[in-house]
This record gives C-alpha cells, structure tokens and sequence, in this order.
C-alpha cells in the first residue's frame, strides 16, 4: 500500500515534471489533502491510524471522514491508473453514511477537461470509519457492489448505470452483423474508445471537423427509444444528471441486443418508436446534447437497459445496462484506433461480407464551444478552494 504514505504529497505527485508556473494550480487539492494530513502524517480515526479490513476481494483502508477517504481512493487512482494526469476533486455530495466525488483532469493552468474523469464512492461503516473506492483501481465486482447500495436520491438508477464497472466473463463475445453507423463510402473518424467511464463505447465525428453528419442505424431492428428534446449541453460529468440531457435513439435487434446513438442534434430524429430501420435509413444526425463538448456520435450495444423516460423531458433519459463491444462488418473492434478514419459500407451491404477499406486521416478539429441560444452550456461547480496568503483554505 505505497499509496497511503504519498496522500499528503499527492499535490507534488500530480504536477510532477511541470513548470514552476502552474504550480499553483496544485494547490487547489492541497487543501482536501490537509484534512486528511496532520503535521505530515495521515489523519488517524484513532491514535492508532487508519484501519484496514482484508475482504475477499480488497483491503480497505478506513478515514475519520468522507473527505479523508476520497482523497485516499484519489491518491490510489493517481498513483495506479494516471500518474501523469492532473487530477483535481470537484462535485462532493454526501448524505448519511455515503458521499461520492468526482476526480476531474485538468490541464497546465488547472482548466477542467472534458476527460478522463473518477468517480469516487465513499460509505461508512459502523465502528470502523469510511472507506472509498475507486474504478479501476478496486474490483470491479467491489464497485458495483458498492455502487448499487447508494440511496436512489443521491445516485439514480439511470446514473448507476452510467457508471457501472463492467465485469468482463471470459466467455462472453463481441455482437456482430454491423455496420458503421454512417452512410456508405463516407468516412468517420474515431475520436475515443473505451477508458475510463467509457468502456465498450466508442466516439465517431462523422465525415471530420464537427460536420454534424447523419447517422444510420448500424443493423436491421426495431426503434424503441427516441429522445430529440433537448437543446443542452454541459460540462458536468456524472453522476450530476446533466448527461440525462442528451437526445437520442435506442434500436433493439433482438431480445438482448440493443445498439444506442447518443448526442444526437435538437429535433433531428426522422423515425418513430415501433418503426422498422435496415442498413442505410437514417435515424438522426449527430449532435453534442447531454455531457459532451463538440458534434459527435457516441455509439453503445448493449444487452439491456434501465427504465425507458419520458422522451418529451429534455432533463430525463435512460442509459445500457450490460454494454458490450461490436464487431462491425468494415472493422472489428479492437482496430478501432483513436484518430484514424473509416469508410462505411453502411447502406451497401449485400449478403457477403464486404471489404475492409480504411483510410487514415488527421484527428478532426474539435467544434468551438457553443453560444446560447442554441446551447445552454451549464458551467462546473467545484469544490470551493480559494488561496489566502499562500495558502488554499475553504471558502466562506
């Protein structure tokens, strides 16, 4: 557990490497270090120290506090997973006995990025103290486990899923018989894939530079979602609800495949719940609604879904539940690779496999911001900190 000794330099850790000129933006998590350091030292609930519990899948470590904890997890998830990434907590809700955070990157000069983000859940446990957890450092089964159990009124339904771990069984296969959701010999780049709070997801710009280009369902189904309500964007990452902004349409193959297209554009949707889509019928056009900073496709599969909302609520949506990654006729997964374009054969499919045709291209040039009327960009409440006299204190 190297980690624990290195929570009270977390701050020299995260910027480690950088210009002394954006040292300062270290200290914004210096403060939330402190409470959990005394004099150098780990806060204790005890004189004794923290605590640990061995399970069957972890060790926890146990904190006086739910702040103390999610620094710690944050610590670990630093440590682990992103060392060279800035990391600072925003987003700090707690009610009774469980509290989450969120770990937001940051750039040089402590701007939030839009990515990578954590989400951090914290619980305690009566006698012992608090413990937290985090993606990808904890089990994934641990996670989940804990990630079920927070009340519904501080993390929803639709939330919990959004940040569900996924469980990978060694058995388990990719869905195949798609296409690229895009019209035939246009090109899409691939701007993400998988990583943190995206894993079996992938991020298309279809046609490049922010085109806002149509979308088509990538197999034969059945609409059984359609949301083109809002008219928001936002920068909040979950569990804040502000995700639930994004349109979209949910398209069902079979009992337990459903293929989702995200973020799609206001009012943009030309087909209906119940209509019968097939290779080349466009179901949209792509957007930047919901959490999300530029015009993109965020595309899913999965198994199943949380409860289908109210389509006329432009604050409201559901999310997959069981996603899984897909092997599409013009690429496998695993080749999708983050900046190379590729042409679909979406609309021209006959019954033989076709031929793969890829073509390498430019990472395309990110949308500007957008400008109300047409975007309401809901800006990111963070965790107060303010510097006094060299030192970051709460604010007042």
């Amino acid at each position: 557990m190297r980690w624990r000794g290195r929570v009270c330099r977390l701050s020299a850790v995260i910027y480690r490497g950088q210009s002394r000129s954006i040292l300062s933006a270290a200290l914004l998590i210096t403060f939330l270090l402190s409470a959990a350091c005394r004099d150098g030292r780990p806060a204790t609930p005890t004189a004794a120290g923290p605590t640990t519990s061995p399970t069957l899948a972890e060790t926890r470590t146990y904190f006086p506090d739910a702040l103390s904890a999610l620094v710690g997890a944050l610590a670990q998830y630093h440590e682990q997973v992103a060392p060279a990434q800035p990391l600072r907590i925003t987003q700090l809700r707690n009610e009774g006995d469980w509290a989450y955070a969120t770990g937001q990157a940051v750039d040089n000069n402590g701007r939030p990025l839009l990515h990578p983000y954590v989400v951090l859940l914290a619980h305690s446990e009566a006698g012992r103290g608090w413990f937290a957890l985090a993606p990808q450092v904890s089990p994934a089964a641990s996670y989940n486990t804990l990630l079920d159990a927070f009340p519904e009124t501080l993390i929803d339904e639709a939330s919990k899923a959004y940040l569900r771990q996924i469980v990978f069984a060694p058995e388990a296969e990719n869905f195949t018989g798609h296409a690229l959701p895009w019209p035939a010999a246009q090109l899409g780049w691939v701007t993400r894939r998988d990583g943190s709070g995206h894993e079996s997801q992938v991020d298309f710009d279809i046609l490049g530079n922010a085109a806002a280009g149509a979308v088509y369902a990538s197999r034969p189904g059945t609409v059984v979602f359609v949301k083109e309500s809002s008219n928001t964007s936002c920068l909040i990452p979950p569990p804040d609800p502000c995700w639930k902004k994004a349109n979209m349409v949910v398209v069902q193959h079979s009992d337990s495949e459903y293929t989702w297209y995200v973020h799609l554009a206001f009012q943009s949707v030309p087909v209906e719940v119940n209509d019968l889509v097939d290779f080349g019928v466009q179901i949209g056009v792509e957007g930047e609604t919901g959490y999300s900073s530029g015009i993109h496709l965020h595309y899913m599969a999965s198994t199943g879904h949380t409860k289908w909302t109210d389509p006329l609520d432009p604050n409201d949506a559901p999310w997959a539940l069981g996603k899984t990654p897909v092997d599409f006729y013009e690429v496998p997964w695993s080749g999708l690779i983050v900046g190379q374009s590729y042409e679909s054969q979406n609309g021209a499919l006959g019954t033989a496999t076709p031929t793969v045709t890829t073509t390498p291209g430019p990472t395309p040039t990110p949308s500007p911001t957008p400008t109300p009327p047409l975007v309401e960009t809901v800006r990111q409440t963070y965790f107060p900190i303010v510097v006094r006299g060299g030192r970051p204190t709460p604010d007042e």
